[in-house]
């Protein structure tokens, strides 16, 4: 009836009227099918976005990258563990020879580089800015590690995402990144997760008392070391997209060596001391 064409006026007042609510009527139906049709084109394009993403090589390569470096860490969680529990508490020459290698190879390409931004350059402008990154990287994995000396493996592993909350607050103070509702939602729930998970570790001690001898405080050391990766990890962002990776890890290495082995080299001298 909407697509029909009246060729004659109304007769009187009550047509008239009806007439009104007529086109009223259509002119509704038409703007809840554009509607709908504007919506359904949008989930559509959704769809075929979210599947050309996943066809892609680069999300593949991401996703497996990702979960190799998951692995990893995990390793590297566990290991720490296991010397905690023998007895082998040496966090800071743990990440020594990290820090060397990473010098040993990204420094040395930065040093070889002849564009503008080469080792000299970066000494000469910004090496009182890596120097504080590489205090917070150096303090952050000491204080991870140190933690497995007082909590689980378990706790270390679920507490250290708390860097993700961290990482928000900054990108968004800093970096200017805006993140929709769904991700805050998501992270308040990670919060609410991580404070249950301490409240649990302090009032039963999790359960094991031959392997966390002060669960309240590893629960600490792990939540400020979540907070210094997560100032590291934004300026990580804002160095690599700003300039690249090499200058970022190259003089991480630099630094982050020298912090690590006077750090190393003071906590032996008061060992033989004590």
């Amino acid at each position: 009836m909407c697509d029909e064409k009246e060729s004659l006026l109304p007769d009187n007042d009550e047509d008239t009227g009806k007439v009104e609510r007529e086109v009223t009527s259509c002119s509704s139906n038409r703007l809840v099918r554009m509607d709908d049709s504007n919506h359904l084109s949008k989930i559509q394009q959704f769809r075929e976005k979210c599947i050309e993403t996943i066809k892609s090589r680069f999300f593949w390569k991401a996703l497996l990258l990702g979960q190799f470096i998951s692995i990893l860490l995990c390793g590297t969680g566990v290991t720490s563990g296991l010397l905690a529990d023998m007895g082998v508490h040496i966090p800071t020459a743990q990440s020594f020879v990290n820090y060397v290698l990473l010098g040993l190879t990204f420094t040395m390409v930065l040093a070889c580089r002849t564009s503008d931004r080469n080792l000299k350059s970066c000494l000469k402008t910004w090496w009182w800015k890596y120097l504080l990154l590489a205090i917070v990287d150096v303090e952050a994995n000491y204080l991870i590690v140190k933690a497995y000396s007082f909590t689980t493996v378990t706790s270390v592993q679920l507490l250290d995402c708390f860097s993700i909350p961290a990482v928000m607050v900054l990108s968004y103070k800093f970096l200017q990144v805006r993140f929709k509702f769904v991700h805050i939602f998501g992270v308040v729930v990670c919060v609410l997760g991580l404070g249950g998970l301490v409240l649990t570790d302090v009032l039963t001690d999790n359960g094991v008392k031959s392997t966390a001898s002060n669960t309240a405080l590893g629960d600490i050391l792990v939540i400020c070391a979540a907070v210094l990766y997560g100032i590291d990890n934004v300026a990580e962002e804002y160095v690599v997209k700003r300039f690249d990776r090499v200058e970022f890890l190259g003089m991480l290495g630099l630094f982050g060596s020298i912090i690590n082995g006077i750090q190393f080299f003071m906590y032996c001298i008061l060992y033989h001391l004590y």
